[in-house]
């Protein structure tokens, strides 16, 4: 314990104060390294499941393939509503 009352003297001693509060002085944290987090990404992404080339290039094929047919169901709604609009408010 602290010679005077209210400070401690290491990290870790115990304090107590008025009414039975407990004061803990905690150890000062190192700040972190500017760059340490290039070695932490690295070792996570050691950790990653990769995916195979053979699983990728078919992920990727089935993305292209699902963005195109999208992409021809709602130009076909489009050109659908569109017409009717004109004949509706156009009268053509």
């Amino acid at each position: 314990m602290s010679p005077l009352p209210g400070k401690p003297d290491a990290p870790g001693d115990q304090v107590t104060l008025s009414k039975g509060v407990v004061m803990v002085n905690k150890p000062a944290e190192k700040k972190p390294s500017r760059f340490r987090i290039f070695g932490e990404v690295l070792t996570e992404l050691k950790k990653v499941t990769w995916l195979t080339r053979r699983e990728v290039a078919y992920l990727t094929g089935l993305v292209l393939l699902v963005a195109v047919f999208m992409g021809v169901v709602l130009g076909l709604v489009d050109w659908g509503l569109s017409t009717i609009i004109d004949k509706l408010f156009v009268g053509g």
